[in-house]
């Protein structure tokens, strides 16, 4: 899934985001089905890795992710009981 600069596939990509280690944190702010978030890149899985919270940092990210494809199913799944 691409982090883009804007609510829409017109605006430039800042991140590729894939695998399990990006933690995502949705904003308030939504146009459509996209939504502005904050993703935090990690060394490790945040919730099996074994550094400490802040040497798991690689960088942190803000864009743009689309949450629904045209289908109306979730491109960003959630982990509802936490880790």
């Amino acid at each position: 899934m691409n982090l883009k600069t804007g609510p829409s596939t017109e605006y430039e990509v800042v991140k590729t985001l894939q695998g399990d280690t990006m933690q995502i944190t949705l904003t308030e702010t939504c146009k459509g089905n996209w939504c502005k978030v904050k993703v935090t890149e990690h060394k490790e899985h945040p919730c099996t890795g074994t550094a400490s919270n802040k040497d798991n940092i690689v960088r942190e990210y803000e864009g743009w992710i689309k949450l629904l494809d045209e289908k109306g199913m979730p491109n960003v799944w959630h982990y509802t009981k936490g880790c």
